[in-house]
């Protein structure tokens, strides 16, 4: 019992150093007004660390990068750009008009970590984490569920983006997301 506490309290100290870190980068991470997703209307925990981690990595590497956080949905983007893009539908057709995408160029990255309520499991929950190669660019997608919500993160870059730079980001993800397991984290 007195772990449990005290690996809670460390992750609130971690928690926030998180917040102290998004308060110093606001230049990087504009916060806006709560959504109404959340029942409590608070950022959870695990999302706020995670912003904090994944901005002050992108302000050393890409200082160009725009974060922003809200009370359920963290999203950073660098070198973005408009697509018109087919979509393909699991039967195999194409869709015969075009939609306009945002997609990160071939130098870009698009990181958007969300919490949401539980919902059915789909194919990100049976097959766990996992790449998807689309026509432009390349979406790293994580699905996780907790006691009360399921966190979802997508990891969308071109074929030029640093490597290291993406693994990086999923590594601190991972790291977090485990964390937050081992203690409770509701």
């Amino acid at each position: 019992m007195n772990l449990i506490l005290r690996t809670r309290k460390i992750y609130f100290v971690i928690l926030l150093g998180g917040m102290l870190l998004l308060v110093t980068n606001s230049a990087l991470c504009d916060t806006e007004s709560p959504s109404t997703i959340n029942s409590n209307k608070q950022t959870p925990a695990l999302l706020s660390v995670l912003a904090g981690k994944i901005s002050g990595v992108l302000k050393e590497s890409l200082p160009e990068a725009n974060c922003s956080l809200k009370t359920d949905e963290f999203k950073c983007e660098y070198q973005t750009q408009k697509f018109m893009i087919h979509t393909i539908y699991r039967t195999g057709e194409i869709d015969k008009e075009a939609h306009e995408e945002l997609g990160p160029s071939y130098k870009g990255l698009i990181v958007q970590i969300g919490w949401e309520e539980p919902r059915q499991p789909n194919a990100a929950v049976y097959f766990g984490p996992h790449e998807v190669d689309d026509l432009y660019w390349k979406t790293y997608i994580i699905r996780d569920s907790f006691e009360n919500a399921e966190i979802y993160v997508w990891i969308s870059y071109g074929v030029r983006t640093d490597k290291k730079l993406v693994e990086r980001i999923r590594h601190i993800i991972d790291e977090e997301t485990k964390k937050a397991k081992d203690i409770g984290l509701k």
